[in-house]
């Protein structure tokens, strides 16, 4: 599926659908090509959110998990309801460099409409989603999305970024103070925030 419509419930902080990835800063820093949900036989759940990194660097963030029915309030099980017990995320790069980032996550979503297109649902926060079949989910290769290759290498080229946009902006920052000239020290400043926030995003998982 497509992940078409999302509309945020009143218990829920961030997007529904990316979280950090796509809320405040990260709607500037993050640019999104696509949001993608399947739901695999026998029991398993793939989320796929596919962005660019400032913009310009094509990456992805995946989640993996196993769904197990709920019961509804009288007791009942009609499929209707699943909670899902999500791996932690996956991110990636070009040149396939994957990296395992932030903590496992438990989501619980109920199926309000389903036919042989479009798929709706509301989340335990109370956001609402509105699911499409085909068009791009069909080429998002969400078969593999969670099963990918990690590797220390990945981490670490996680940490460099995050590390090197920090080092960066205090060196701007500090440039900026010898010079006297405060919007130099200004520029590091941003830049330094913005990869404590990049920083923040990959650990926690978006």
């Amino acid at each position: 599926y497509n992940v078409s419509y999302t509309l945020m419930g009143n218990r829920q902080y961030g997007q529904p659908a990316g979280g950090r990835f796509r809320t405040g800063l990260g709607a500037l820093l993050f640019k999104t090509r696509g949001l993608y949900q399947s739901v695999l036989r026998p029991d398993v759940v793939v989320n796929k959110v596919a962005l660019d990194i400032f913009r310009l660097l094509p990456s992805y963030v995946g989640l993996r998990g196993k769904l197990v029915e709920v019961p509804e309030e009288d007791g009942s099980k009609n499929g209707d309801t699943v909670k899902v017990f999500f791996e932690q995320p996956v991110l990636g790069f070009p040149f396939g460099i994957v990296a395992r980032i932030g903590p496992p996550s438990t989501v619980v979503l109920k199926t309000t409409y389903v036919d042989e297109r479009v798929r709706i649902g509301k989340g335990s926060r109370g956001s609402l989603f509105v699911f499409t079949r085909g068009g791009a989910a069909d080429g998002a290769s969400m078969e593999t999305v969670g099963l990918e290759r990690t590797s220390l290498f990945g981490k670490a080229v996680v940490a460099l970024f995050t590390l090197g946009m920090l080092t960066a902006g205090g060196w701007v920052c500090y440039t900026g103070y010898l010079a006297k000239r405060p919007a130099v020290s200004a520029v590091g400043w941003v830049i330094a925030m913005i990869g404590l926030f990049l920083a923040g995003t990959f650990v926690r998982g978006g």
